[in-house]
């Protein structure tokens, strides 16, 4: 705890799984300890300092990438960031640290706006009230702690990771596009 009887920042490490080597950065961008890679097992990158690349089948699921880059993580990182395959815009990490407080995890989720209808048998038979449904996507958040001890088994077990989230029972921070807007 700091003076002011908040605890620091964790040590944040980013992921971003990118297609091929050439694709990898070559650093980590500003506000991370450093940034794991998860790019093909058959490519051969050269890339160093804050990056280590986490080598996986191409054919591996978004649950199996993020799965082996929260193995991959130093044990002084506090929290891991999934990017999927882009980096974030800057102050993005900042933000998503700031709003993690105590819990396990941020998610960004963009609310559902579109009709959703209920189908049987080919025929619309009622609509589903949209309150409270949103659509997550990254980046995600997450406590090394809780991403090792909870989140694993869940990925390990095939679920995607915002899935994942609710069957390891994290605790989960939702910020919607205008909570999200870094500033």
């Amino acid at each position: 705890m700091d003076a002011a009887g908040t605890a620091p920042p964790p040590a944040v490490w980013g992921v971003v799984r990118v297609p091929s080597a050439g694709a990898a950065p070559t650093d980590a961008p500003r506000g991370l300890a450093g940034l794991l890679v998860v790019v093909d097992a058959g490519s051969r990158p050269a890339v160093g300092g804050r990056v280590t690349i986490v080598p996986i089948d191409a054919s591996a699921t978004t649950a199996q990438a993020f799965a082996a880059a929260i193995r991959a993580a130093p044990a002084s990182a506090g929290a891991v960031a999934w990017f999927d395959a882009t980096l974030p815009p800057p102050g993005t990490i900042a933000h998503l640290v700031a709003r993690l407080g105590t819990r396990d995890a941020v998610v960004v989720a963009t609310p559902v706006s579109d009709a959703v209808k209920q189908v049987r048998d080919g025929l619309i038979v009622g609509g589903v009230a949209r309150d409270g449904l949103c659509r997550p996507a990254a980046p995600v958040l997450v406590r090394a702690r809780a991403a090792r001890e909870r989140l694993l088994p869940a990925l390990d077990d095939g679920h995607d990771p915002f899935e994942a989230f609710g069957v390891a029972g994290c605790t989960v921070a939702v910020l919607t596009p205008a909570a999200h807007a870094p500033g």
